[in-house]
């Protein structure tokens, strides 16, 4: 829990440097926002991590950009993220016999803070792509069962790269639209397993995003 703490008041103290130089930096072409969306994760690494099956997750949280020269944009945001992994497992007794099945919904609760280069295109530079950074802060779960931990690391981090659309409203607001695809590198299995072949866990996530933009 102490690292979970730590973690989170390094990534608070890393956001609000951030946004305030960018405040500082940018003047009057600065955005803010609210992001709102879902999420799909996956695991890779090992055949036993691609076995998990996760149901789709929500998003939630604060959108920043700034413009750093015409036609580069610094954009970053502050998302907390569930996502619910649904599975089976089974009670043994004592001499190492199955005894019962037993169905469970384990919940993970994230902050997410991924801080991208977005380069708009197209006729009215609406299109965009967007690359950069991630970190993921594992928050909490809801494993509640007797001799069963979370199996994650609290930090998570990798690569983001999105494709979106902005669409202008009549007022001093606009919504965008984006797809993105978010690549962990970092190994996230917290304990050794008892094969050898399963010592790998990263993440995969797709994300639809929603973003309501005050400019």
């Amino acid at each position: 829990m102490k690292t979970i703490f730590r973690n989170l008041a390094i990534a608070t103290l890393w956001a609000l440097f951030f946004f305030t130089s960018a405040n500082l930096y940018s003047q009057n072409k600065s955005t803010w926002g609210i992001n709102f969306g879902a999420t799909y994760t996956s695991l890779w690494g090992n055949e036993y991590a691609r076995a998990v099956k996760y149901d789709i997750g929500t998003l939630l949280g604060l959108h920043y950009s700034f413009e750093i020269t015409p036609g580069i944009i610094l954009a970053a945001n502050v998302n907390y993220e569930r996502r619910t992994i649904d599975g089976k497992g089974v009670y043994y007794n004592y001499q190492g016999r199955p005894i019962e099945e037993y169905s469970f919904k384990d919940k993970y609760h994230y902050l997410n803070l991924p801080v991208l280069v977005k380069v708009p295109f197209g006729q009215k530079e609406l299109w965009f792509m967007d690359l950069g950074p991630f970190i993921n802060i594992l928050l909490d779960d809801s494993i509640r069962r007797e001799g069963i931990n979370s199996s994650f690391k609290t930090l998570d981090y990798g690569i983001t790269a999105g494709l979106g659309k902005e669409f202008p409203t009549k007022g001093n607001s606009s919504f965008i639209l984006e797809l993105q695809s978010e690549l962990g590198l970092a190994n996230t299995m917290d304990h050794e397993s008892f094969d050898s072949n399963a010592q790998t866990k990263r993440t995969s996530t797709m994300k639809l995003l929603f973003t309501w933009v005050f400019n």
